[in-house]
């Protein structure tokens, strides 16, 4: 990136301000002119590999509709997610929308309280599907006795989400689907490379659908998938996708339109080449951010992925979330300020959502989502992505010290 353009930092949300990126360095700067610690980072390709992929597809004069470079992505995805087939859609939310169309029949879909809105707004703007929201577990994920006890003779399926790409309780959740005769849909949007023994994240239930935004750990700049194990399936989400067209001339369902285009397919099988390398240092940062606050003690913060209780997987580290306990010393709001004076963009995620924005009042019982109510006001993700160095976990990590006036406090000042 050259000096004197501007950008934004791809993780600030909902703070977004132009900065300028000096010379050299992978992050916009803040308005003292320090360099802006973002949340996440997107993973990007080299200039010199990337050239000459888009002369292809100018020369090509193929932009869109199915073209050689989104075929061909699709083909090395099915390889890397170990799925037996999937579609690409122009985003997460739109694959969401897909999924759902082609799998869930009109009633009560059963579906967690703490996600990101995307989740739940295709159900809610649609008056054929009904949310249920239900609580999550210890582990941010949807609690399978919640969903058991929420299934109705209206029930028709189960939207369940990998928070933080961490996996939902599987097996259970996949026996409750066989037993009430429900579609089982993954939101995997965090989940992009997780594997739980020999099997890819996305070949659980009817259906995954992954995001590829550009926050995400692999990202097309915007984009995503769905993943099934079912031909059938596979064929009625590319026909959603186009607009329902079977062929030219025949227009075989009410579709819409949710291809990827040949440019965003060249920077996924750029970045595809990428991406583990990404996850293993994103591994390796995740491993220093915990024994650094391991060793700090401090009382009030618990963290939230402990890779010791997922035998078997292999994580992505696609996020490092903290709990902040209230009423202590500093709260996580307090703590989100702290950092962000200094320059660290530490993101409340997820906040707003079900049990704490005012949009979804009455659409569940007060109460009965505690996990969720606490999570969404305790949880903080912390910087984490393949851009930062050993040096920038520090950083974080004393200015952490720093707000509870731990050790480290002196670094931070």
């Amino acid at each position: 990136m050259g000096s004197g353009r501007t950008r934004r930092g791809m993780a600030e949300i909902g703070h977004a301000r132009p900065a300028e990126v000096p010379a050299g360095s992978p992050f916009p700067r803040d308005a003292a002119g320090r360099d802006w610690l973002t949340v996440t980072s997107p993973l990007l390709p080299e200039l010199a590999d990337l050239v000459p992929l888009l002369s292809d597809v100018l020369e090509r004069r193929w932009v869109t509709n199915h073209g050689h470079y989104a075929r061909a992505l699709e083909e090395a995805l099915v390889h890397y997610l170990a799925v037996r087939g999937l579609a690409l859609s122009t985003s997460g939310t739109v694959g969401l929308d897909l999924a759902v169309r082609a799998l869930i029949p009109d009633g009560e879909v059963v579906t967690t309280g703490y996600s990101f809105p995307a989740t739940w707004h295709g159900l809610l703007e649609n008056p054929r599907w009904r949310p249920v929201f239900v609580d999550v577990d210890e582990g941010f994920g949807i609690d399978p006795e919640a969903v058991e006890a929420a299934i109705t003779p209206r029930t028709r399926g189960i939207l369940a989400v990998h928070a933080y790409g961490l996996p939902c309780r599987l097996a259970r959740l996949e026996g409750i689907a066989r037993r009430h005769d429900l579609r089982l849909v993954y939101d995997a949007a965090h989940a992009f490379g997780v594997t739980v023994g020999e099997r890819g994240i996305g070949s659980f239930g009817d259906a995954s659908v992954f995001s590829f935004h550009a926050t995400k750990v692999f990202n097309t700049l915007e984009g995503g998938c769905v993943t099934t194990g079912s031909a059938a399936t596979l064929d009625r989400l590319r026909l959603l996708r186009n607009f329902g067209f079977r062929n030219e001339n025949e227009v075989a369902a009410f579709g819409s339109n949710g291809k990827m285009d040949e440019v965003r397919a060249v920077f996924g099988l750029l970045n595809l080449e990428r991406v583990d390398a990404a996850i293993e240092t994103r591994g390796a940062l995740a491993r220093r951010y915990r024994e650094r606050l391991e060793e700090l003690g401090i009382e009030e913060i618990e963290i939230g992925i402990d890779p010791a209780r997922h035998p078997g997987v292999r994580l992505n580290h696609a996020y490092f979330p903290v709990s902040v306990r209230p009423g202590g010393r500093v709260d996580r709001d307090g703590l989100a300020a702290w950092l962000r004076d200094r320059g660290i963009h530490a993101r409340k995620y997820f906040f707003p959502t079900v049990t704490t924005a005012p949009l979804y009042e009455g659409l569940f019982v007060p109460g009965s989502l505690p996990r969720c109510e606490r999570a969404s006001r305790t949880t903080l993700c912390l910087p984490l992505h393949a851009a930062m160095t050993e040096a920038d976990c520090e950083r974080v990590v004393d200015a952490v010290a720093g707000a509870f006036g731990a050790r480290g406090e002196a670094k931070a000042a």
